[in-house]
């Protein structure tokens, strides 16, 4: 009766140590996918980035050679994100609303698209 005992415990045992390594495996599933998104997602932004900042140069100096001025292009093109940056800072708490809907729709979608 106690072999039996120690062999149940014993297998129990395992069957714990099985449960909590399947989960780890889970876990690091998981995790690595929300880490090759967010890389994903950096390098995808950076280079957005970039892109952006050489076609806005590009048009501030097309602006300069259109109103024949060393600095009027870069003016207007500044003042416009200022302009932005202004609009941005003053409605704060709809951007940051619209930001947190847009990040819940994305994971949301890309988790379902993954578990399929």
């Amino acid at each position: 009766m106690l072999n039996q005992l120690e062999e149940l415990r014993e297998t129990l045992y395992r069957f714990i140590e099985t449960r909590i390594s399947l989960l780890e495996v889970e876990t690091r599933g998981y995790l690595e996918r929300i880490i090759l998104q967010l890389v994903y997602f950096a390098v995808v932004m950076l280079t957005t980035v970039i892109v952006i900042t050489f076609l806005l140069i590009l048009l501030s100096v097309y602006l300069n050679r259109v109103l024949e001025s060393t600095y009027a292009g870069y003016l207007i093109v500044s003042g416009f994100f200022g302009v932005g940056l202004v609009l941005l800072i003053t409605m704060r708490e709809s951007c940051l609303s619209f930001i947190r809907w847009a990040l819940e729709k994305a994971l949301g979608e890309g988790n379902d698209n993954q578990t399929n």
